[in-house]
């Protein structure tokens, strides 16, 4: 849902109280829409010129390939979803403050530094090498990106969680969990939540499409499947015990910055092999500590370009 959200010494603070706040037309309409906020504006900006589609456009077509790409079960798919992403990204990029520059000899990069001094940051030989390395402060003149583009996108991707959700409330649908772009409901909900969101927006709430909604849970031995039992413990960190048909069984594992291998080899060397276990393990509050070094090469780059092998990479997680 549309939050109020107060800044404070960079932490964001969610509040009741009248608040001064920066919002942008799509953010600003749902807030009326769904908090019926009152409001004053103090001052802004706006556009009143034509649109450019040119992003849409080719965000579609890449979509598209994506698409063909995951129906052809073609691992390139994950390419065009990063290429996706990098496109949002680029347009709510901060400023880039430093930058790097390599020479070849010790007596360059002195004369260099000399010319410089005010703009070095640090400078670094590169290990077994007459190279070096300097940082140094990048100009900012030249920087632009168009982040009006970023923020109308970030608050049309929650407008789109939002019609779902608050349709959900309506219809006293549980959400059990809810991510960037997906939520848990029971399955036998579906049906009721499709045609309610047909007759309130008049759009196709499951399908492939841009803006639709369609079942994450991988096939269990090539058959569709859902979840029968579901740990959440927190922020993209779940366990859903999924199953199908025939009544097989496998696991949907997130966790965040702990990969699926290193949790199925910890739940193998701590739980006996049972997921479940350690999930509800971490469930309860107890702390747990994971080897990312056990289960795959972990590599550390150094500031003079040295590789080294990590021999112990512990994360532990509680909740």
């Amino acid at each position: 849902m549309p939050i109020i959200i107060k800044k404070i010494n960079g932490i964001n603070q969610y509040v009741n109280e009248p608040s001064v706040m920066t919002v942008d037309s799509i953010y600003l309409e749902d807030l009326l829409k769904y908090q019926e906020i009152e409001f004053n504006v103090k001052e802004g900006i706006y556009w009143d010129g034509g649109k450019a589609s040119l992003f849409k456009e080719k965000i579609k077509e890449i979509y598209d390939i994506r698409k063909q790409k995951k129906a052809e079960h073609d691992p390139s798919e994950v390419i065009f979803k990063l290429i996706m992403n990098s496109c949002y990204g680029k347009t709510i990029q901060k400023p880039i403050t430093e930058e790097i520059k390599l020479f070849r000899t010790k007596h360059k990069m002195l004369s260099y530094w000399k010319r410089n001094l005010e703009d070095i940051l640090s400078g670094e030989q590169i290990y077994d090498s007459d190279i070096w390395i300097v940082n140094i402060k990048k100009q900012l003149d030249e920087f632009f990106v168009p982040n009006i583009i970023g923020v109308l996108i970030l608050s049309m991707s929650k407008r789109i969680m939002n019609e779902l959700i608050y349709l959900c409330e309506d219809l006293g649908i549980y959400v059990y969990y809810q991510d960037t772009d997906s939520i848990h409901i029971e399955k036998d909900k579906l049906s009721q939540l499709r045609d309610s969101y047909y007759r309130t927006y008049n759009r196709e709430l499951v399908g492939t499409n841009v803006g639709q909604f369609h079942s994450d849970f991988p096939p269990v031995n090539g058959k569709e499947s859902w979840s029968i039992k579901s740990i959440f413990l927190g922020k993209k960190s779940y366990l859903d015990v999924l199953t199908n048909e025939d009544g097989d069984i496998d696991y949907l594992i997130r966790m965040k910055g702990i990969p699926k291998e290193v949790i199925l080899g910890t739940a193998k060397e701590k739980f006996e092999g049972d997921v479940v276990a350690l999930y509800e393990h971490l469930y309860t509050g107890y702390p747990l500590s994971f080897d990312l070094s056990k289960y795959g090469p972990h590599f550390v780059i150094e500031r003079d370009f040295r590789v080294r092998t990590l021999d112990e990479f512990k994360r532990t997680i509680k909740f």
